[in-house]
């Protein structure tokens, strides 16, 4: 990866465009930027919400149900067998590193969370206001993140790390800070 061996700063969009093949022009019709690029992975959380929005449970906890959701993709990007837990990892080591990638992971993250909050305040207008759509999810991207960065972080320093173990324990301190 491009990323890892030149830095991000040290990385232009035609140095990416010519390792995949395409013209500059072509990156930047589908990615806004050098580092969406490489963050393009974190679309699998995404997704799963997507997916996730058309099934909520307006009988159940949203903050819980969001965890589910996040539980069932930290299994997914945490098995590192696979060639896309293994991509995972590296860009995750890559964010924590990187501070140009950190703060472009964090500013994608944000929008996403407010869409995603939108979104669940539109489909429950009587179950709760925007304030507890935003709090839900903002509370639990945090977890997430805080465990890709927790397990990212004991990979790089040699331990024996599941990215399932890490979010399950973060999931217990989370309980343990807010009670």
């Amino acid at each position: 990866m491009l990323f890892e061996q030149q830095g991000v700063d040290g990385t232009t969009v035609e140095d990416i465009a010519r390792a995949a093949g395409v013209s500059p022009r072509t990156c930047f019709r589908y990615f806004p930027s050098k580092e969406s690029m490489v963050l393009r992975l974190h679309d699998h959380v995404d997704e799963a919400i997507e997916n996730w929005l058309d099934h909520i449970r307006p009988d159940q906890s949203l903050f819980h149900q969001l965890e589910e959701v996040f539980a069932e993709v930290v299994a997914q990007l945490g098995d590192t067998d696979s060639p896309v837990g293994q991509r995972f990892l590296r860009v995750r080591t890559l964010v924590q590193t990187d501070n140009t990638l950190r703060f472009a992971a964090r500013a994608i993250d944000v929008e996403n969370a407010e869409r995603i909050a939108d979104r669940i305040s539109e489909r429950f207008s009587t179950r709760g206001e925007l304030l507890e759509a935003r709090l839900a999810t903002e509370c639990a991207r945090v977890m997430l993140w805080t465990s890709f960065d927790q397990w990212a972080w004991m990979v790089e320093n040699g331990e024996d790390a599941s990215l399932s173990d890490v979010y399950a324990d973060t999931r217990r301190h989370m309980r343990a800070v807010i009670s």
